[in-house]
């Protein structure tokens, strides 16, 4: 049986490349977390535009917006306020 050697193992290359290794990993999911995070922001500003865009057309007509199994019908205060006038 063959007895290992301890003293030729080399354990600062194998520390090194583990710190490498797991600094990579990090990095890799540190920067996928600000990618997803923009997009997250990016969706969101779009549906309130999309929203305020609704909200300012020329016909005064509700429109619905939903979430999953909610809904809700919107119009904007503006056109309460003119149909009030009239």
């Amino acid at each position: 049986m063959k007895k290992i050697d301890f003293k030729k193992i080399p354990y600062k290359n194998i520390a090194k490349t583990l710190f490498i290794v797991l600094i990579s990993f990090y990095a890799l999911w540190n920067l996928s977390q600000e990618v997803v995070g923009r997009f997250w922001l990016q969706g969101r500003n779009f549906t309130v535009l999309e929203i305020i865009r609704q909200a300012k057309n020329e016909e005064c007509v509700p429109f619905s917006v939903f979430s999953e199994d909610e809904a809700v019908n919107l119009i904007n205060i503006d056109c309460l306020q003119q149909a009030e006038e009239e």
